[in-house]
């Protein structure tokens, strides 16, 4: 009897039965069994195209794109327009890191009819990450015109809108979210964050939203087993840092000032990495570090098993409601103490997050009760920076050269909302021949820029006035500030590490005196610096200061010569001294633990 085309006799009868147990298999989870069965199936069957999606499928969910997208190849040449395949193969090569092949592959997905919303959502994060909010934007509405319930969708539109700085548009699509699933945890978290960047929001009110969702993240979780712990308050200490951004980010930038200088012998510092990937920043953290984990593809509760084998004592958050956070993590406890720090300006919400670290100049002793978090106060600042390789020299006043000022901000689109548009109108109209810089990926938009200079000729400044720029490597941004003379800090929500940056170069910074942690950030270090007379306690000596700098360019040149001698002098560039704070503070709140 001949062979059937698929092999020997009965081979495609089983090469379906085994191709069933595959899709079976994948339903319940089971990767590697449907794997297995449906490679099985394929070497019974070379042509079952079915078994070749549904081994792309697992390979694709088991984390290996690569393997996924070899599939996705193979089942293209035969079926090219298929937007499905289009999509899935985008995602594979998104993965591996090929974001020009997977754009390519979704915007040949969309060009397709009928209209395949996966490849629009796909694509729409594709552009946002290189700050194309706008573009992502039009995407999505979109899709939500079709699909008004794609919750998917929605969140990401209210994404795009956050960075294009249309903050209250986005709370109005997270409340359209939370309205139909109030139990969506991702959009309540991103809309945690939202709220802090609007000034009519009372600090309280944030804090009252933070808790309903903490309580909606811990209802029902079950709490794991107590940990052995040696409550000797002296001992070592191990100590958990954990965060999606241990990258060239401001977290990355202050931790690697902070993790070479900790004593090895009393503090070793554990990393938990949940983003795949790196850059030079994770190089020299992970070398700085005492252990290195990769966490993205842990679940929260095979995440908390990890650290508890770690013997962690103290776990620190460095993400609070921002992309890459654990706090599912950090709800399931751990380790015996759990602080927040760095990344996030607000009360996370969770009752199993201790404390946060912070100064009292940041956050106030009569603000504390906008945490659930007791505070730890260090006694100077409440970060340290190092410098960065090739740090830029600080050069003069380039209003000297120009015969005019330029003011600039180089934070992030969302933190410039109408009132302060209004603020910086009143200033520009103060100095008529002054010019602002506005630089961050935003702006690197047409469409954004174009928005933000409507706004500014609504308050009488004309366009020729205004200069934008979009997204630059890190050297080139510190290279920028050559180019300005004062910076201008944005409120309620603060520069953080935008505010060191640019003074670091020795451009002072105008700041409004703020309510919040959010807007103490650039008090912190201006306090710091002793440079306080630049913190202004109302809109009109937040102009008047701007003002009288513009009009004094000794008193600049004076400022950008001594600043980095106000650094060296403070532990927010001495870092061992600030190091050794941290661990005082981490010492004592340790041994309160242990006196429980």
């Amino acid at each position: 009897m001949p062979a059937e085309p698929g092999g020997a006799p009965g081979a495609r009868d089983r090469a379906a039965a085994r191709c069933r147990e595959g899709d079976a298999f994948l339903r319940q989870g089971r990767l590697d069994d449907a794997a297995a069965a449906f490679a099985e199936s394929l070497a019974l069957d070379a042509g079952s195209l079915a078994a070749r999606a549904g081994l792309a499928q697992a390979e694709q969910r088991r984390g290996r794109p690569r393997e996924a997208a070899a599939h996705y190849r193979d089942l293209l040449e035969r079926e090219p327009r298929n937007a499905s395949l289009l999509t899935a193969l985008g995602l594979c090569l998104e993965a591996m890191g090929d974001a020009a092949g997977a754009e390519d592959r979704f915007r040949q997905a969309v060009a397709l009819t009928p209209p395949f919303d996966a490849a629009r959502i796909a694509l729409a994060r594709i552009l946002a990450q290189r700050h194309e909010h706008h573009a992502a934007s039009v995407l999505l509405r979109e899709v939500l015109s079709r699909d008004p319930g794609n919750h998917r969708a929605r969140g990401n539109h209210a994404l795009s809108l956050v960075g294009q700085g249309l903050v209250a548009e986005a709370l109005t699509e997270y409340d359209r979210i939370l309205a139909r699933d109030p139990n969506d945890l991702t959009a309540g978290s991103n809309r945690l964050l939202a709220m802090a960047y609007l000034p009519e929001i009372d600090p309280l009110a944030r804090r009252a939203a933070a808790v309903e969702w903490g309580n909606r993240l811990t209802a029902g979780l079950r709490p794991l087993p107590p940990a052995i712990v040696d409550r000797d308050p002296d001992r070592p200490l191990r100590i958990g840092y954990v965060s999606g951004d241990l990258r060239g980010h401001p977290v990355g930038f202050y931790l690697a000032a902070v993790l070479p200088h900790h004593d090895r012998a009393n503090f070793a510092a554990i990393c938990y990495a949940n983003r795949t990937g790196g850059d030079g920043i994770t190089a020299m953290l992970r070398k700085a570090a005492a252990g290195w984990r990769e966490v993205a593809a842990l679940d929260d509760a095979a995440l908390a098993d990890r650290i508890r084998a770690d013997r962690i004592d103290i776990l620190i958050d460095l993400s609070g409601h921002t992309a890459g956070n654990r706090l599912g993590c950090f709800a399931l406890r751990p380790a015996p103490l759990a602080m927040s720090w760095i990344g996030y300006g607000g009360t996370v919400g969770l009752a199993a997050i201790d404390r946060i670290i912070a100064d009292r100049r940041l956050l106030r002793p009569s603000e504390a009760g906008q945490f659930l978090e007791k505070p730890l106060w260090l006694p100077d600042s409440y970060v340290t920076f190092a410098p960065p390789p090739g740090e830029p020299p600080v050069g003069p006043p380039p209003m000297l050269a120009r015969g005019r000022v330029a003011f600039g901000c180089f934070n992030n689109a969302t933190k410039i909302g109408p009132k302060v548009v209004r603020l910086w109108g009143r200033l520009l109209r103060a100095v008529p021949d002054a010019t602002l810089e506005l630089r961050t990926g935003a702006f690197g938009e047409a469409a954004t820029a174009e928005r933000f200079r409507t706004l500014f000729a609504a308050e009488g400044v004309d366009a020729a006035r205004l200069r934008f720029a979009g997204h630059s490597d890190h050297a080139a941004l510190l290279a920028a500030y050559g180019g300005i003379d004062i910076a201008l800090d944005p409120f309620p929500f603060n520069g953080g590490i935008t505010t060191v940056e640019a003074l670091r170069m020795g451009v002072p910074v105008v700041s409004l005196e703020g309510r919040s942690y959010y807007g103490h950030h650039a008090e912190s270090g201006l306090a710091a610096l002793g440079l306080r007379e630049l913190l202004a306690p109302d809109e009109a000596a937040y102009v008047a200061t701007a003002v009288a700098l513009a009009g004094d360019p000794a008193r600049l040149a004076d400022l950008r010569a001594g600043m980095r001698a106000r650094f060296a002098r403070t532990t927010l560039g001495d870092n061992p001294r600030f190091v050794r704070d941290l661990e005082a503070g981490l010492r004592q709140a340790w041994r309160e633990w242990c006196g429980r």
